[in-house]
C-alpha cells in the first residue's frame, strides 16, 4: 500500500477538541435535497472553524449512509489549501471502495449529490 500523503496539520481546526470534549455534539440539522427527481435526506452538522464564515458543516447522506469527505476534511483542516484537499480525497479514492455512496457512472441506482465526495 502507498504512504498516505501528511495530512495538512498546519492548518488544522483547533476547535475539534471543544466539540469532542464538550458533552455532546452540536445538534444536527436535517434537510431533503430534491435532486434528479428523487428526494434525499441529509444530515447537517454545525462545526466551529477559524475561517471567515465562523463554520463548517459535516453532511451525511441517509439514504446510503455516507458521510462527504470533502466537508470533514474541510471541517478538519479549514485553511488547507485546494491541492492539498485534492490530494487527500485522490488518495482516499485510490485505496478504499466508496462504492455505493454517493453515485457515479458505476452507481446509476444512487442519486449523485453535486460534487461532495461521500463515503462510509
Amino acid at each position: 500500500m502507498v504512504a498516505r500523503p501528511p495530512l495538512p496539520l498546519r492548518s488544522a481546526n483547533p476547535h475539534i477538541k471543544d466539540h469532542l470534549n464538550a458533552p455532546s455534539l452540536p445538534p444536527v440539522k436535517y434537510q431533503i435535497l430534491h435532486c434528479q427527481g428523487k428526494e434525499i435526506l441529509v444530515g447537517r452538522l454545525k462545526i466551529e472553524t477559524p475561517t471567515e464564515s465562523g463554520h463548517a458543516f459535516i453532511l451525511r447522506r441517509f439514504d446510503t449512509g455516507a458521510v462527504s469527505l470533502t466537508t470533514m476534511f474541510r471541517a478538519a483542516f479549514p485553511n488547507a489549501s485546494d491541492y492539498e484537499e485534492k490530494v487527500e480525497i485522490q488518495w482516499v479514492k485510490e485505496h478504499h471502495d466508496l462504492s455505493g455512496n454517493n453515485g457515479s457512472t458505476k452507481d446509476t441506482h444512487i442519486t449523485r449529490l453535486a460534487d461532495h465526495q461521500f463515503g462510509s
